[in-house]
């Protein structure tokens, strides 16, 4: 249902520039806008393409001039972006209701207002919140605790122990409450150590598609309010992860280490066990991190350190080739002077 531009421009808090009442019914990137869409431009090297953009209006950072359309000035041009697609594009909505083919225990509690659907089961004794939606074919198990306004999309497993705060959001074929790994060698065997802890996942988490998270072998594995992990994530066994700490696909964290929160971690990043991470720290991709570091530092590389030493090292390693040759030349000069030395006398 188009809006008019006015109306956007209150709900991003922002300064409406030129005329207000124009109707916008959606938002799209410069090159691809049609007449009656809004597009966002955060950087005037590509002012140059708006000119040929039929975008009816146009969201831009404080900075910039006015455009010849229609436009919102704002403080952060993303932030305003994603706030336009969430009102253009609002979450689907699930009907009230238990789909027949779907398996609740006696004892489960199933909340107010909450959407369960096929083939999924709910264990005697697990307890959902109101108003969430447990899509199709979910299993969860006897003693999960889960809170209000949750999503759990299809295929995910959440085990026995487990407890989930209000607005939680678990992708598809993500296990929760995972059995750690846990194995101690044993007169030439492999001796398995029992997982017997819990998982709590806070208030306002999201966690991505075929994650794993594993369940403390003693207390619990913690993720704290409004961390964000993205798909293919392993969390082992006691793990603890700070309020709004983002970490991107295919990050493994070891036990029983302790991750700060406002912490970014980039996608195949790996860190060892046992150890701790601080506040606000930034973790490149890729990087190996086997050691603790302190509050607010960006590290990288392999093993993971301070991000200007690890550049420099990179840099002395693009040197190496000509460094080698040159070596071998000194080497073959300091021969001959050895030769000639050797004549001498």
């Amino acid at each position: 249902m188009p809006v008019h531009l006015s109306e956007l421009c209150e709900l991003l808090g922002g300064e409406l520039v030129g005329e207000g009442t124009v109707e916008i019914d959606g938002i799209s990137e410069i090159e691809s806008s049609y007449p009656g869409q809004i597009t966002f431009l955060a950087n005037n090297k590509y002012a140059e393409i708006l000119k040929s953009s039929e975008a009816t209006a146009v969201i831009i950072s404080e900075d910039m001039k006015a455009p010849a359309i229609p436009a919102i000035r704002v403080t952060d041009v993303q932030i305003a972006k994603a706030k336009i697609l969430a009102y253009f594009h609002p979450p689907k909505e699930y009907p009230k209701n238990i789909e027949s083919t779907a398996i609740i225990g006696e004892n489960a509690e199933v909340g107010e207002g909450s959407f369960v659907g096929a083939g999924s089961v709910i264990k005697n004794g697990a307890r959902l919140g109101k108003n969430c939606c447990i899509m199709e074919n979910v299993f969860i198990d006897s003693d999960v605790s889960i809170g209000e306004e949750c999503t759990v999309n299809p295929g995910a497993v959440i085990v026995s122990g487990t407890t989930i705060g209000d607005r939680v959001v678990i992708g598809s074929c993500t296990v929760i409450g995972s059995e750690g790994f846990g194995y101690l060698p044993e007169n030439g065997k492999i001796f398995k150590v029992p997982q017997v802890g819990t998982v709590i996942i806070e208030s306002d988490v999201s966690i991505g598609a075929n994650c794993c998270v594993d369940r403390g072998t003693m207390g619990a594995t913690l993720i704290r309010r409004g961390a964000k992990l993205d798909n293919q994530i392993q969390v082992a066994h006691n793990v603890e992860i700070g309020e709004y700490t983002i970490i991107i696909s295919q990050v493994g964290i070891s036990g029983s280490t302790k991750i700060g929160s406002g912490v970014q971690i980039g996608g195949q990043a790996g860190l060892v066990g046992h150890i701790k991470i601080g506040d606000g720290v930034k973790i490149g991709a890729r990087a190996g991190v086997t050691k603790s570091f302190p509050d607010g530092v960006t590290i990288s590389g392999y093993p993971a350190r301070i991000h200007s030493k690890a550049l420099a090292n990179d840099a002395n390693l693009s040197r190496l080739p000509k460094l080698v040759k040159r070596i071998k030349e000194l080497e073959n000069e300091v021969l001959k002077i050895k030769e000639r030395f050797a004549k001498d006398e």
